[in-house]
């Protein structure tokens, strides 16, 4: 089941994460003071030092005999990954060794002893960390809930119970942890959790991981709401709240006798309500989002679309450090964090997904404290549930964080993320480009975006190279034969100019990638060193630079164009001013053009063009844009890294010297 493994995991982590405690706070100083202390004899003493790492408390541990303090202090030493390995320390390692092997005299029984006591420094900085660190996964740590009072001693290892017991500590800890135990109390400060609990803590919990999408409210804590409840009315309005769960818990357990047996002041004790179900993750409260503009809008939606797509499913994340949107939003988080750059909404995210930092954000199914004097908490079903959030009091309308990123930018991020770094091959036969048939690169890194609202009317004469180069919306390269394993040889009416485009572009955002943004995929790495290393390697760098591309986009502009060739026009460039349509019409009738074409050679009359002109503001969809422009274009090698970059400057010069030989 989910909260077996949800278990397993947590005492997995917790040990792995106990051992690096102690690991980390052992220095090569703190070795030798250890050591320092050796009898004549090579026996260890367990000294405050170690207790101190194994327990929380800074007194001796209790007195054993000297076998078990000289393994237990080995145990710890040879745990440490800063342990000193100087021959001094390795002497006196060995010496203690040796002390152990004297004295018991039969190695199954020492190697058996040393297992016991790694397991003890395990265990013990295990309940450390458990104790140290705060708010951790409910499903992989736990806070501050285990008091340490166990201590070593001989029966510590003789004894293996502990393992046997693990889930159940696990389960006893997350409930203290969160008071799943305790009543509720709903003021004017919103919820809080009783003084006095109402359940024991040792109640069976059903751990399962939220699959779902995030889910977003929107105008919560409106004062003039019908829905306001006035033991919230404290709580400041906000334009939205998304909530970002990451597991469900429900509780189950006997009550305790100081609240079955209590007929009185039951509220003032044990709270208004008791709760079975929660849910746990982190929260965002945005405000300035009702007053944006739409492009701001889209721009937010489209940030907090990729941060969370690539927290959730991706290993490694850094975020863009400049971003329009935050210039005019507020985001907070559930503690009253301001999110107010980039970086700490994509940090706090990466803790949410990645490193699983926690808080409960909802309460739901509800139950009136009277109910449980009344009846079983296992048999109680209620007929309409009640949910409480912390920080929301009401709301407008409740969505899915696709459905509220939908209707504004209606596009797979997955499928965005996936194309843009997507290559251009030139095949030399016809000169055409073509999209590459393999990805030579993944984005770690969100690309920047910017809107745009520039509109221009440009006249241009092309050459057929020019032409080619148009249709895949590259305008700012003449020629492509200065890219490096391009062989095909440019004839003379490839250069010559035939007649003018007429280009009418309307920009909405550009989305610009910078060479950190990406990284070179592990498939098109090993292919140039394949070929680096062949016996040929200049041309079967080409045969692999014709599979993954001989051109990359460092700058993609969407939005919309269109195009017609004229005969005759001087080559200029007009920026259109707002209103668009009334720049744009006197050119049109005085070229006397009643249409224009879209990019896939669709003929849009001039009538309709204007409408959609009039329109492109308020587009709504990102499927209605489409790349207009393909700018800041480099060589695809240059994506590699300085080494392999160089290898291939070195064969291609090498190329170079030979023909200006011949």
């Amino acid at each position: 089941t989910s909260d077996k493994i949800i278990i397993e995991q947590s005492v997995y982590k917790e040990k792995k994460d106990g051992v690096s405690t102690v690991q980390q706070s052992t220095s090569t100083e703190k070795v030798h003071e250890i050591v320092s202390n050796q009898k004549d004899d090579g026996s260890l003493q367990l000294t405050d030092t170690v207790s101190k790492e194994l327990t929380n408390k800074g007194t001796k541990l209790p007195e054993s005999n000297s076998i078990i303090e000289t393994a237990v202090t080995l145990s710890y030493l040879q745990k440490t990954s800063s342990a000193d390995s100087s021959p001094e320390v390795k002497q006196k390692f060995e010496k203690a060794k040796q002390y152990l092997s004297t004295h018991i005299k039969d190695e199954k029984v020492e190697i058996e002893l040393l297992e016991k006591t790694d397991k003890i420094v395990v265990d013990h900085a295990t309940k450390k960390v458990v104790k140290e660190k705060a708010h951790k996964v409910v499903l992989e740590k736990v806070q501050e809930t285990v008091t340490v009072e166990e201590e070593i001693s001989t029966e510590d290892i003789t004894n293996s119970a502990h393992e046997k017991n693990n889930k159940q500590s696990i389960e006893k800890q997350i409930i203290r942890q969160l008071k799943l135990n305790h009543g509720l109390f709903l003021n004017e400060y919103g919820i809080q959790p009783s003084q006095q609990a109402i359940f024991k803590d040792d109640g069976k919990l059903r751990i399962s991981s939220y699959n779902e999408q995030p889910i977003v409210y929107t105008n919560i804590n409106d004062p003039d709401s019908t829905e306001q409840n006035n033991f919230n009315n404290v709580l400041q309005p906000f334009d939205a709240c998304i909530n970002f769960p990451i597991a469900e818990i429900t509780f189950n357990g006997s009550l305790l006798d100081s609240f079955a047996n209590n007929n009185e002041n039951l509220n003032e004790s044990f709270g208004q309500f008791f709760v079975k179900n929660v849910s746990v993750g982190d929260k965002l409260f945005i405000k300035g989002y009702n007053t944006a503009t739409q492009t701001q809008v889209d721009l937010l939606k489209f940030y907090l679309l990729c941060v969370y797509n690539l927290a959730k499913f991706h290993n490694t994340f850094s975020p863009l450090n400049n971003f329009s949107a935050f210039q005019f939003l507020s985001i907070e988080t559930l503690d009253g964090k301001e999110l107010d750059t980039p970086k700490k909404l994509a940090d706090w995210m990466k803790d949410l997904y990645q490193n699983n930092n926690f808080d409960i954000i909802s309460y739901d199914n509800l139950i009136p404290i009277s109910q449980l004097k009344r009846d079983e908490l296992s048999e109680i079903n209620l007929e309409a549930p009640i949910e409480k959030q912390p920080g929301v009091a009401n709301f407008k309308e409740k969505l899915s964080f696709q459905s509220w990123t939908r209707n504004v930018i209606d596009v797979d991020l997955a499928r965005w993320i996936k194309v843009l770094p997507q290559c251009l091959v030139i095949n030399n036969k016809s000169y055409k480009l073509e999209t590459s048939k393999k990805f030579a690169a993944n984005f770690i890194k969100v690309p920047n975006i910017k809107s745009s609202d520039k509109s221009y009317l440009e006249f241009r004469p092309t050459t057929k190279v020019e032409e080619e180069l148009m249709i895949n919306n590259i305008f700012s390269i003449k020629d492509l034969s200065s890219f490096p394993f391009v062989d095909r040889v440019i004839e003379s009416d490839d250069s010559s100019y035939d007649e003018y485009n007429l280009l009418v572009k309307l920009e909405k955002y550009e989305i610009l990638i910078n060479r950190d943004h990406v990284k070179p995929s592990i498939e098109f790495v090993q292919a140039i060193n394949d070929a680096l290393e062949s016996v040929e390697p200049f041309e079967d760098l080409q045969v692999v630079f014709e599979e993954y591309g001989h051109l990359f986009a460092q700058k993609i502009i969407l939005g919309r164009i269109f195009k017609r060739n004229v005969p005759n026009a001087v080559t200029c460039k007009i920026d259109l001013t707002s209103p668009i349509v009334e720049s744009l019409e006197p050119y049109l009738n005085k070229l006397n053009i009643p249409y224009l074409l879209t990019q896939q050679g669709n003929i849009i009359e001039k009538n309709e063009l204007f409408d959609l002109i009039q329109h492109f503001d308020s587009i709504q969809h990102l499927n209605d844009l489409e790349i207009i422009e393909l700018d800041e274009i480099i060589p695809l090698y240059k994506i590699l890294d300085e080494q392999q970059q160089s290898k291939i400057d070195i064969i291609l010069n090498s190329i170079d010297s030979t023909h200006d030989k011949i």
